[in-house]
């Protein structure tokens, strides 16, 4: 067992620095067409885009929120399993892009524009081209091969950014956006079922599919609530204020939360397969857990904090003085974000154990506690709302938190103790970071500087207080190098 354990630490690292590197590839890239398309295309047509994006966001996650997951959870899942999930995917993309279909004049009715009518039925087909790689997907996470979902992810996210860009020089307008999204897909789709060994052989075997959809629904009821739920204060924002009260709460949340989502999404990607493995194991799951959020906080915590304290000269410097009212949104976020990572990853380690009984129930408390605190600080300010989602997100990590006492004896207390020292070496460099951005320097000399002196503070601390995050990432950094 010792050995497995070992094994299998041994490639979620190696997982870790390539789902790492394809979340940071594919962020540069997005970043830099979405530049090159802003400056070609209307805002009209990035809406209309956003706007049937919002519709399939829902679907999206019925589908892919508990069916392929239920193949990395289950610990001897093996080729009827395999191929029982790929048939239902595919049934069910195919009842959900009708619905899309015949709902999408409605759709772009209440949108007001009717360009969303055939948007929304061509982007739709995604949801259909997706179903055809959910299981190689599945199967790279299952076995941690997580390289060569950084090449599949590399090829499509490369052509797809020609095919957008192209598309927009020659004229196509939103449907170049349609293009480069499409284009996604179906790379993405092709280049799995080149590099993954399984391939479908349409069998259905009803017996493993209710097997697994005792795990899956429960999922899926789970990530619906947790989606509607993180959605409804941008909602309530744009529905109660103004339009730039919504712009400025969202241009707070954008730099934060490509942080976060970096962040946490290469960490989930490797730490749900791996931990799955052990979940027989009780006390591997909860060393396992307990060493991510050491590692992971290590490294979100002071980059939030950080953020927080130089959000003022961050927004003036990239968005002008115009986009000065976000600066409060976005120090509150950056505040949410830290307490939001420690709470999903308890989540996570449930749902590696399986225990999606217990995520559901968590889930379903959680919205009740967000729609209150929505529902009392929505008639005060815009900026209310965000304090009271900051202040939510405290108290939905402890309620995260405690279901792990009983499940992996892994209390708050001991959670809170490993990730303490992290947190107090956080805040002293922010505190030390805001004080230095009162300097008379200019603007860009002084994010440098502000940015020089938290890094070098924070690095300098981890050594004298012998940090232990900070040893293990130097370790682990160096003999990946090195390797």
């Amino acid at each position: 067992m010792a050995q497995e354990v070992s094994n299998i630490k041994s490639k979620a690292i190696a997982g870790f620095f390539w789902q790492l590197a394809q979340k940071l590839f594919g962020q540069v890239i997005h970043f830099v067409v979405s530049v090159i398309l802003a400056r070609l295309l209307m805002p009209e047509e990035f809406g209309i885009v956003a706007l049937s994006s919002m519709f399939m966001l829902l679907i999206n996650v019925v589908l892919s929120g508990g069916l392929h997951l239920a193949l990395i959870q289950k610990k001897d899942a093996d080729d009827k399993d395999f191929s029982t999930i790929y048939v239902a995917g595919l049934v069910f993309a195919l009842i959900f892009y009708a619905i899309i279909f015949l709902t999408a004049p409605y759709v772009a009715k209440a949108f007001g524009n009717d360009l969303a009518c055939p948007v929304l039925r061509v982007l739709g087909l995604n949801t259909i081209i997706a179903s055809l790689s959910g299981v190689q997907n599945a199967y790279i996470s299952r076995h941690l091969q997580f390289k060569k979902l950084f090449y599949v992810s590399f090829s499509g996210t490369v052509l797809s950014a020609i095919v957008g860009v192209a598309m927009a020089y020659t004229g196509w307008g939103v449907w170049a956006l349609v293009g480069q999204s499409m284009t996604l897909t179906i790379a993405t789709t092709i280049a799995l079922s080149v590099v993954v060994p399984w391939h479908p052989s349409l069998k259905f075997y009803w017996s493993r599919f209710t097997g697994m959809y005792a795990f899956a629904w429960r999922q899926m009821v789970a990530t619906i609530i947790g989606t509607v739920s993180n959605q409804m204060r941008g909602y309530a924002i744009g529905i109660k204020y103004s339009a730039a009260d919504l712009a400025y709460y969202n241009r707070g949340e954008g730099i934060p939360n490509i942080f976060y989502s970096q962040l946490f999404l290469t960490v989930k990607s490797v730490f749900l397969p791996a931990v799955a493995k052990l979940q027989d194991d009780t006390e591997a799951v909860k060393n396992a857990l307990s060493r991510t959020m050491k590692i992971s906080s290590y490294a979100l915590t002071p980059a939030m904090l950080g953020l927080a304290a130089m959000s003022s000269n961050i927004v003036l410097a990239l968005y002008t003085e115009k986009w000065m009212p976000a600066v409060p949104f976005m120090q509150l976020i950056c505040v949410m974000y830290c307490f939001l990572l420690l709470g999903n990853m308890n989540i996570e380690a449930l749902t590696a154990m399986g225990r999606t009984d217990i995520v559901m129930k968590l889930e379903s408390g959680k919205s009740v506690a967000m729609l209150s605190i929505l529902a009392v600080t929505v008639f005060i300010s815009p900026l209310a709302i965000a304090a009271g989602q900051t202040l939510y997100s405290i108290g939905a990590c402890l309620f995260n938190m405690w279901p792990n006492k009983r499940v992996l004896n892994y209390s708050i207390r001991q959670q809170a103790k490993d990730v303490s020292s992290n947190v107090l070496m956080s805040v002293v460099m922010a505190v030390v970071v805001f004080l230095v951005g009162y300097l008379p320097l200019n603007l860009y000399v002084l994010i440098a500087l502000q940015i020089a002196v938290g890094l070098s503070l924070y690095l300098t601390m981890s050594v004298v207080f012998h940090n232990e995050s900070y040893y293990y990432l130097k370790d682990m950094l160096l003999k990946k190098i090195k390797h």
